[in-house]
């Protein structure tokens, strides 16, 4: 696991130098782009010049947390002006996503189940998924519903 970590964290290396060497060519895209097609290109994919320890998707999970949880950390001054600041934001967000987990959930229980019954309460979770939160939480909701089968 730990030569793992090292060469991830290498490949995040080579592409943020890559990034600044090839800053003319390659400006639009991220570090993390560059580093995980360089790690396409070297892993089983590729010429597999370097297999994972352990499956991937853990790595997946685990780095997923892990931005989900500093989110937080990026908030510089908290105080009541930023809390009036994002209030009208922060209720348009609740609304959203109110509407788009309860309407779905709505959805699959009363229209969805009755036309098919073999669609199961994970597909109300399913389906907005993507749109919510985007690829990280269908990447997490992938994972989790890959683990319950």
């Amino acid at each position: 696991m730990i030569s793992d970590i090292i060469f991830l964290l290498c490949l995040v290396a080579v592409s943020l130098v890559l990034k600044k060497v090839l800053h003319k060519y390659i400006w639009i895209l991220p570090a993390s782009i560059i580093a995980g097609l360089i790690g396409v290109l070297l892993g089983e994919q590729g010429i597999a010049t370097y297999t994972l320890k352990i499956n991937s998707q853990h790595y997946l999970d685990v780095f997923l947390a892990i931005i989900f949880a500093t989110f937080p950390l990026t908030i510089k001054n908290l105080g009541i002006s930023y809390i009036k600041k994002v209030n009208s934001l922060w209720r348009f967000s609740l609304l959203q996503y109110f509407l788009q987990w309860g309407l779905s959930i709505i959805i699959t229980a009363v229209v969805l189940s009755n036309l098919w019954p073999e669609v199961t309460e994970n597909f109300a979770a399913a389906m907005p998924g993507g749109f919510v939160g985007g690829f990280g939480s269908a990447a997490v909701l992938g994972s989790l519903f890959e683990k319950l089968g």
